[in-house]
């Protein structure tokens, strides 16, 4: 469609004459405009929620796995993980930003279909349980170091442990989990996070006051303390031992660096609160994805300090005999007041985040079952069977297992493939045709009428060549960009410092299909075509074939991991 630049002129003058027109009614009340929070404030909101979200009860088990990997090979591992992870989100924040997805399901239902969005709610709902099991052994672990401070007789025994792994799981988190609104529950757990600092802050303490008293841990006890002394440094691989075959240092180093590869990764993982956190931000959508970008690598910044200094200090307090809850460590100190409130404040803790971590799960369930929340009466009686549910399923792996780095570990390897490698990389190979059909990469579209082509007809192509707001115009000797001015027939040159560097839909405006007028101006339109093509064209068999070998390894990687905690747990 040819557009003169007499017509184009015309369009403008009718639409100022239009605006130019319009008197607001005085009766017409005015509208007061929200204020919109600043880009700075938003992108520490959302990093405060994104931490919130990553350092929890697997920072407890971190110094176990520092330990036995050793503090050579873990520094190496914790580099390689943090940086997996990092490139994974952002490119799955990128996929969030062409496709507008409100959660990960969402997400990945509208790029690889209902079976991976079923597939990712199932695997999201075994992971959470993983941790609904670890939040039930944290909390009794601390309620058995309570009451041996106290000097209740026989709490280390294997009937009074399961007592209070009963009490603490059907007397307190299982009423918590039947409440159905859970505000109040989530603003107290965001405080959460100073916790957190006080018990990273507290390890580091302990070990530097170890140095000044002979390598005695115990605060609170004599230096002659023999139980408080500080074992040897791991600097290598702890042997891995089947059975009665034990394998060499060398050997297990690689075998224990791969298996913990998927459970660390499950302490960097945002995949299930990055999107709706992204979603609900009050923001431009390009804002959006700019904001959550910085947040996360602020996050990732924040998480792996704290990983690292709770990895590296717990394991020079305690080498390879600390525990895999290293509060549970400090039960040999005796009556160490300070890390017994410590371990009850972790408890607190727990305990709020127990129904928090159940609630999205019974949801998503009650969702798939078709039982509408009008139904008040039904739709309660199934909410507070599925709590109990989740309780009892919890208590029972919890009662027979207490080493929750193997149980994170666990469901890592078997449902972390899913969450943390497959999806995330099939997202990313599909990265392209999101971007090729997505309404960000297009959004002119917007301005054309409803069942015209993209370079429509009539005034709809005409509208869409103003905003298109380019000209050309053919000189001698080289050609000159110009920007069209909508108020008169002149056009001056486009400065250089006009162009949109940091605009990724840049490329909008480079493949355009540009018709000549008769009086040799050309106004151009977006070709929308060929900007599609130029992304499907980057799906190349070689693309495909890198990513399922990147899945294949991820899957290595998992049935490995698998095998080791599964060793681990069968031997205690």
């Amino acid at each position: 469609m040819i557009f003169s630049h007499q017509e184009v002129s015309s369009l403008t003058e009718k639409s100022e004459e239009l605006l130019v027109s319009y008197q607001p009614s005085e009766d017409m009340p005015p509208v007061a405009v929200p204020p919109r929070a600043s880009p700075s404030k938003l992108t520490r909101v959302s990093s405060f929620s994104l931490i919130t979200q990553m350092v929890g009860a697997s920072l407890l088990s971190v110094s176990y796995v520092y330990a036995r990997l050793g503090l050579v090979a873990a520094t190496v591992e914790m580099l390689c993980v943090s940086m997996t992870a990092l490139a994974l989100i952002l490119k799955m924040i990128d996929v969030c930003y062409y496709v507008n997805g409100a959660t990960f399901s969402a997400v990945v239902w509208r790029v690889l279909g209902p079976r991976w969005a079923i597939c990712v709610e199932v695997c999201l709902i075994l992971i959470n349980y993983g941790f609904l099991v670890s939040y039930i052994i944290i909390a009794s672990q601390s309620v058995e170091s309570l009451f041996l401070v106290i000097g209740i007789s026989g709490a280390g025994e294997g009937k009074t442990i399961l007592l209070i792994k009963a009490g603490v799981a059907f007397g307190i988190m299982l009423p918590l989990s039947l409440l159905t609104r859970t505000s109040t529950l989530g603003y107290v757990a965001s405080g959460s996070i100073v916790f957190i600092l006080i018990t990273v802050l507290s390890v580091v303490s302990y070990y530097i006051v170890s140095l000044f008293r002979g390598g005695q841990t115990c605060a609170f006890q004599p230096e002659s303390y023999e139980l408080g002394l500080r074992s040897p440094v791991p600097i290598w691989p702890k042997p891995f031992t089947i059975g009665p075959l034990s394998l060499s240092p060398g050997a297990s180093a690689p075998l224990l660096f791969l298996s913990y590869f998927p459970m660390l990764m499950g302490n960097f993982s945002l995949h299930a609160g990055a999107p709706p956190t992204m979603y609900y931000l009050k923001s431009p959508l390009e804002m959006k994805r700019r904001i959550m970008r910085i947040a996360i690598v602020i996050s990732f910044a924040f998480c792996f300090t704290m990983y690292s200094l709770m990895g590296y200090f717990g394991a020079l307090l305690y080498g390879r005999d600390v525990a895999a809850n290293i509060l549970y460590s400090f039960k040999e100190c005796g009556r160490d007041y300070y890390l017994t409130s410590i371990g009850v404040v972790y408890t607190l803790m727990v305990c709020i985040a127990y129904p928090l971590v159940q609630y999205p799960l019974k949801v998503s369930i009650l969702n798939y079952c078709h039982i509408p929340e009008d139904r008040r009466c039904r739709w309660l009686l199934a909410y507070w069977g599925l709590s109990l549910g989740f309780t009892a399923a919890a208590f029972a792996l919890g009662a027979a297992y207490d080493n929750i780095a193997s149980i994170f570990g666990l469901f890592s390897c078997i449902c972390g493939s899913v969450i943390y490698f497959v999806v995330p990389l099939l997202l990313w190979h599909d990265l392209p045709r999101s971007r090729a059909f997505s309404p960000q990469s297009h959004r002119l579209n917007r301005f054309l009428p409803p069942g015209e082509d993209e370079r429509g007809e009539g005034a709809g192509a005409a509208f869409f060549a103003l905003f298109a707001g380019v000209s050309r115009k053919r000189t001698t000797g080289k050609q000159e960009t110009h920007l069209t001015n909508p108020s008169s027939s002149s056009s001056s040159v486009l400065p250089s410092g006009m162009v949109r560097k940091t605009d990724p839909k840049a490329s909008l405006i480079k493949d355009l299909d540009s018709e000549t007028s008769e009086r040799g101006h050309i106004v151009t339109v977006p070709n929308i075509d060929e900007y599609r093509e130029s992304h499907l064209r980057r799906m190349t068999p070689g693309r495909r074939h890198g990513f399922r070998t990147l899945i294949f390894i991820a899957m290595v990687v998992c049935f490995l991991s698998l095998f080791v905690n599964v060793t681990d747990l069968v031997q205690g």
